[in-house]
């Protein structure tokens, strides 16, 4: 029997599904996450742990650690956990495996949208370069909603170009109730950001400003030669828009998450609708805050894929020389919605005062392709240049920043004057690189470029995802945190109360969603066997008063410790000074009941 797909096509799918697969190296080894992924876990824990209770489905909040706190954020992650642990358990790997899933299903996509710029070559290349983005592959390996979103985001980018392409009403009906489908699913996946899917049919704006097309006179040799090439192998939208189908596609999505919101909003009312006041944008939230302000981004999209080097080259190019820029373009309403989506995410992301590294997730996909894109232009009409050599430098020196986190760490201590001859190595090293360009003549630099270009297309993704792989295979340890050690030692003691100690900063620093998922839920509240008193300590500070006051507890104290190295050893020692160290964990340590000497209270209650 004849296969309906051709070698070629068995092969991207081999390659692709192989990159997809390293997802999975390891998936269930490391403990459940302490923030975002117990949160989710725990409500996905609710609904398996009550199933007599009617609306838990619907609505987790008493359940859930910090009540409102953390269920304002729309359920189908926390669904798609349940049906995953029928598959895989109540266990972390259960807990990940739908976002995993949805990694793999964002590769797939990404290549069928690169297949609408590039050669079936070329595109290959896009979903290599996600699967060895290592910021991608560490939250595809977490129980979240930030992959499920984008993957959401990819299918209604899809759906959205096939309805274009298509020119039976059958099929663009199919294709726009996938469209209201991915709507839907973003809607019901996050809050704020879920709309973007929305604000692809802006694509249809792009299409008109981009309606004049140059005629083949305007076109040089190679950019008129890049377009046959293209044409033979991209698909081509039709003339019919099929905007009318998406407009009502995206109303249909809109209704299809609309009763999950209002049934929340009706029985919450302000509490629940101000989440939808983007807190993030406008104030700082869980004191995520950086050190590189409005660059954090930047920063962060640069160590997850070199590629970013030439996404920023495509937008110099586009400001610097338009013409040659689009001109080549197959799909110049894509690039442009896909420049929109950088730029304006990008913009947006930087100028709040709230920073988080998975939001870098959120412009990866235009971030990649745009890249590849830039890639083509550096190439096909700017080999001639000197600083052609100095944005492939980039990309070079880029890729092995990223490859070494001491070497990062080395570097900025170099700048504040520490020693490393790591760094000073690697510094010299780039600098010899990124200035050869300027100095190698032209008859032996555009040789040298021409014949270094096939390499880098093949090597730079092979190494990226080389380490992505080696990470996931040897590179567990660090995500054990001690929760789940933590709560054993908890469980076997005889006690039945604990004080929980932790550094303040708002109401979620008392949640500890990590310790009740492997407590089954006793810590917030879900039985009422053993129980937690909380006492908070200044965020950045020290407070001897409220360490001397824990004495007043003749029951174990469990310190969650802070990220300050120094503030943590302080409080270690204080409370050394009081009892037995009995377990010490990255993020807890655990000290035992009895004191070291007698208490001197005041009448007052007070401890001296």
């Amino acid at each position: 029997m004849k296969s309906l797909l051709s070698s070629q096509q068995h092969n991207t799918i081999l390659v692709i599904l192989s990159c997809a697969l390293i997802v999975f190296v390891g998936l269930g080894s490391a403990e459940i996450q302490p923030w975002d992924e117990a949160l989710f876990a725990m409500r996905a824990k609710a609904i398996i742990q009550h199933p007599t209770d009617s609306t838990v489905w619907q609505d987790q909040t008493q359940y859930a650690p910090g009540g409102l706190y953390s269920s304002t954020y729309p359920p189908l992650t926390v669904w798609a956990m349940v049906v995953c642990t029928k598959l895989a358990g109540v266990t972390p790997l259960g807990i990940r495996l739908f976002s995993a899933l949805c990694s793999v299903a964002t590769l797939f996509l990404l290549y069928q949208i690169a297949l609408r710029m590039f050669t079936s070559k070329t595109a290959l290349i896009a979903p290599v370069l996600l699967a060895g983005c290592l910021l991608w592959n560490n939250y595809a390996r977490q129980g979240m909603s930030d992959v499920p979103l984008v993957m959401f985001f990819a299918l209604a980018l899809f759906a959205l170009l096939r309805t274009t392409e298509s020119a039976s009403t059958q099929q663009r009906l199919l294709w726009s109730g996938l469209f209201a489908l991915a709507v839907a699913g973003a809607l019901l996946t996050k809050i704020v950001v879920s709309v973007i899917p929305i604000l692809f049919l802006f694509y249809f704006v792009f299409t008109r400003t981009t309606a004049k097309q140059q005629s083949p006179e305007e076109l040089t040799a190679n950019q008129l030669l890049e377009r046959i090439a293209r044409s033979k192998h991209l698909p081509v939208a039709t003339q019919g828009t099929g905007l009318f189908y998406l407009l009502g596609a995206a109303c249909i999505g809109i209704a299809l998450a609309l009763p999950w919101h209002l049934a929340m909003a009706s029985r919450y009312g302000a509490e629940f609708t101000n989440a939808f006041l983007v807190p993030h944008l406008t104030s700082v939230v869980e004191n995520n805050t950086r050190s590189l302000g409005v660059l954090y981004y930047v920063n962060q999209l640069l160590v997850a894929s070199p590629v970013v080097v030439l996404t920023f080259y495509w937008f110099v190019s586009l400001i610097t020389n338009r013409k040659n820029t689009l001109a080549a373009s197959h799909n110049k309403p894509l690039e442009l919605l896909l420049a929109a989506w950088f730029a304006g995410g990008l913009l947006t992301l930087s100028i709040a005062p709230t920073k988080m590294p998975h939001y870098t997730l959120l412009l990866l996909i235009p971030a990649i392709l745009l890249g590849i894109r830039g890639f083509e232009i550096v190439t096909v009409y700017s080999i001639r240049k000197r600083w052609a050599w100095f944005v492939l430098a980039t990309v070079v020196v880029t890729c092995v920043w990223l490859l070494s986190q001491s070497l990062r760490d080395n570097v900025q201590l170099l700048l504040h004057g520490h020693i490393h001859w790591d760094a000073i190595t690697f510094v010299l090293l780039a600098v010899v690189l990124l200035c050869a360009g300027f100095i190698i003549p032209d008859s032996k630099r555009i040789p040298l470029l021409a014949d270094a270009f096939p390499y880098m297309q093949l090597v730079v993704p092979a190494v990226l995802l080389l380490h992505v792989l080696y990470v996931d295979a040897t590179k567990s340890e660090p995500r054990i945190h001690g929760a789940k050690e933590t709560a054993a030692w908890l469980e076997d003691s005889e006690h039945r109360q604990f004080v929980y100690v932790y550094h303040n900063h708002n109401a979620s620093d008392t949640l500890a969603p990590d310790l009740a998922w492997y407590t089954n839920g006793w810590t917030c509240g879900w039985q009422k066997r053993k129980s937690f008193v909380q006492q908070a300590l200044p965020l950045n500070k020290l407070s001897a008063e409220v360490i001397n006051a824990l004495q007043l507890y003749q029951i174990p104290v469990v310190y969650a410790t802070s990220p300050n190295d120094t503030l943590t050893a302080s409080v270690m020692y204080l409370l050394s000074k009081q009892r037995t160290r009995e377990l010490t964990t990255p993020n807890y340590v655990v000290f035992g009941a009895q004191t070291f000497f007698e208490l001197d209270i005041h009448s007052n209650g007070t401890v001296r």
